[in-house]
């Protein structure tokens, strides 16, 4: 039996260097512009690659880089399972996004304070190393990030993060899905097995961090995690075994 208490806080809507960083990025749940709520971690279980672009409306070097943001977005993102653009201001509102978008033709995802985009800078900035803007990060969907991808014409080394990611999926090949069971007891305690053994399982909270792991020496092999031991609310399983990597959210209650 696992014994575990944790605070988990939630700051208003969030669950929650160029080189790959060995901290999880937190996941977050913002209101864009146009009106569609979008969640980090559901792209990511998804699949998706994501780009994260901080940046603000007067600011001029994001003028200068945002049509190759574009151009990125148009390349990998349109009816692509690839990426996902999301461009996040701490100081604009719908309005001004709206504006900015209409005046460099911006069609990738842009949020700003009145969905949220203000509290997800600060949340950044407090686990990562912020220099200014534009900043941009590559999150891979094994939750890899790699943080203040440097700037240059094209966004070459952005492009090759993203390539990066892409290698290590197929690398993989399928994930861990088919092989990992999940389900809910009588009493609302979450039971998970594996048909395959050395499995590594982590339970993170909502801003990423780590609650508890544990692996699995047998196929079949049960771990129940009581709900007595948890604060209600969300976490975030994930899993690397033989198959690959898949993570899932998990809700105790």
């Amino acid at each position: 039996m696992f014994t575990h208490k944790r605070i988990v806080g939630i700051l208003l809507i969030l669950l929650g260097s160029s080189n790959a960083s060995s901290q999880n990025p937190p996941n977050f749940i913002v209101s864009m512009s146009n009106g569609v709520t979008w969640e980090l971690y559901d792209a990511l279980d998804s699949g998706k690659v994501v780009l994260l672009d901080f940046f603000f409306t007067d600011c001029q070097p994001c003028k200068k880089y945002t049509p190759q943001v574009e151009q990125l977005h148009l390349d990998l993102g349109v009816d692509s399972s690839v990426l996902t653009v999301v461009g996040i201001s701490d100081r604009d509102d719908d309005v001004a996004i709206k504006a900015f978008n209409k005046e460099l033709d911006v069609t990738y995802l842009t949020c700003g304070v009145d969905g949220g985009g203000d509290t997800v800078t600060l949340l950044y900035q407090s686990y990562f190393n912020f220099l200014g803007w534009p900043t941009y990060a590559v999150i891979c969907p094994d939750t890899t990030i790699n943080w203040n991808v440097q700037k240059s014409d094209g966004l070459s080394e952005i492009r090759r993060r993203i390539s990066s990611c892409k290698q290590k999926l197929a690398v993989k090949g399928q994930d861990a899905r088919a092989s990992v069971n999940i389900y809910y007891s009588d009493n609302n305690d979450v039971v998970i097995t594996a048909n395959e053994n050395n499995c590594r399982f982590i339970i993170a909270d909502v801003q990423g961090k780590t609650i508890l792991s544990f692996e699995n020496k047998a196929i079949n092999e049960s771990f129940t995690l009581n709900h007595e031991e948890f604060v209600s609310g969300l976490y975030v399983l994930k899993v690397q075994s033989n198959s690959g990597f898949y993570q899932t959210k998990l809700i105790m209650q």
